[in-house]
This record gives C-alpha cells, sequence and structure tokens, in this order.
C-alpha cells in the first residue's frame, strides 16, 4: 500500500535532507566533548540556566542514544521546515558554547582541559571525514576543500576561496562563531573557535594524510574570521 504524506507535512529536499545531517554532526561534535566530561547530555542541560532550551532539545536527546531514522519532513509535521533547522542549528550552538562555559568554570586545571577538548575535537573531524568519504583518494587540494564543505555544517556558503595552486590553497570561514551574534558575549567564544579548527584540522588529516591544515584567527579594527590554508606534503 502507498504511503502518503498527510496534508500537513511537506516533503523535505535533498538540500535539507543534507542539511540536517550536518546538523547532527555539528551536536555530534558536542557530545564528543561530554564524553571527555564524564557528563551526560541529561545532566549537562540541567545545569545550563543561560540559554532557553526549546521544543527541538528532544531530537538531540534522540541523536545522543541512536541514529535519527525518521525522515525530516515527519519530525517537522506542520512547522516549516527551514525554520526548524534554523532553531536546532541555534539550539546546537548555544548547547556548545554553554558546555565549554561550564566546563571551564569549574575545571582547575584550564590548560589540561583544553589540551583533552582540542583532541577530542581533531579526532572527531577525522572520525566524520572517514565516515562521509570511505576510500575515496584525494590526490588534489580542490577536491579535498570540495569534500569539506560538502561535510561542514556552513555548506559551500559559510566559506570564501582565496588562493590557490597546486600545492597551496587558502579559505576563510565566514560564518565562524565569532559572527554568530547570539554567541559573540560569550567569555568561552575564542575556545569555541579554536576546537572547531581543530575538528576541520582532523577532518582533512581524515580525507588524506598527505593534506595538512593550519589556521589562525585574523583581527581587524571591527571584525574578524578564520583563516585556513592547506598544504600538500608530498
Amino acid at each position: 500500500m502507498m504511503q502518503t504524506t498527510p496534508w500537513h507535512e511537506r516533503d523535505s529536499t535533498i538540500e535539507e535532507e543534507h542539511r540536517f545531517k550536518r546538523l547532527l554532526s555539528l551536536h555530534a561534535l558536542t557530545q564528543c566533548w561530554t564524553q571527555v566530561l564524564d557528563n551526560t547530555d541529561s545532566n549537562l542541560i540541567e545545569r545550563m540556566p543561560k540559554i532557553t532550551l526549546n521544543q527541538n532539545l528532544w531530537l538531540l536527546e534522540k541523536a545522543r542514544v541512536d541514529e535519527i531514522t525518521l525522515e525530516l519532513s515527519a519530525l517537522v509535521g506542520s512547522q516549516n521546515i527551514q525554520e526548524f533547522l534554523k532553531e536546532l542549528e541555534e539550539t546546537i550552538w548555544l548547547i556548545q558554547i554553554s558546555t565549554l562555559e561550564n566546563a571551564f568554570s569549574q575545571t582547575s586545571d584550564p590548560a589540561l582541559l583544553k589540551n583533552l577538548l582540542k583532541n577530542a575535537s581533531w579526532s572527531q573531524g577525522k572520525k566524520t571525514a572517514e565516515q562521509d568519504w570511505p576510500n575515496l583518494p584525494f590526490t588534489t587540494l580542490t577536491d579535498a576543500y570540495q569534500a569539506f564543505t560538502e561535510s561542514h555544517v556552513n555548506g559551500k556558503s559559510g566559506f570564501l576561496l582565496g588562493s590557490a595552486a597546486n600545492q597551496e590553497l587558502g579559505f576563510y570561514w565566514k560564518k565562524s562563531p565569532i559572527q554568530n551574534p547570539s554567541l559573540n558575549r560569550s567569555a568561552q567564544l575564542e575556545m569555541l573557535c579554536e576546537l572547531h579548527s581543530e575538528w576541520v584540522h582532523g577532518f582533512f588529516y581524515g580525507l588524506s594524510r598527505v593534506i595538512r591544515c593550519i589556521s589562525q584567527t585574523v583581527k581587524a579594527e571591527s571584525d574578524s574570521w578564520i583563516e585556513f590554508t592547506l598544504l600538500l606534503t608530498y
């Protein structure tokens, strides 16, 4: 018997499904941090009074336990899919910054905690690359960059390609946490950017062992951004 979509639900597009997958990948980074902190999402949520958690939080809790198997349109119901995805992304970013605020406000050794979280972020980036692009030989920096923008939560529109040559490729993160107005007052914003940069480093290592990724935060008078450079090491 043919299954029909209820009248109040709209079928999601391929791009929306892909964005949903990337959001779950973003939340997987949060989960690897909570593992480092020897905590659970449930306990963490109880200790985050600074943020307002919306109705989509149950989905992230389910994602912690297993894979989301329902179709995006079924999860959204009568809500606009684009609004649902926007709210979900905002929730994940707020949970990430609050996780770091909570952790660094309680630790007696911030330097050690920073190293542990950076290592976990790098490993999660490597894991994501190996899951998204298994057994594919990336022989050019351009191909590796395109794969990266397919997997990253901000997609192609979140980055600006700069210099490109056979052995070197530069790009800028246009939609980094620095540009997120709901996060830019946090004392842990710089740490959040560092951890995401480590994720990027690990991702490119997961794509190819001959690609090295380096990054730096560039600060101007009224703006700042994160710059990445890819290098072929053979």
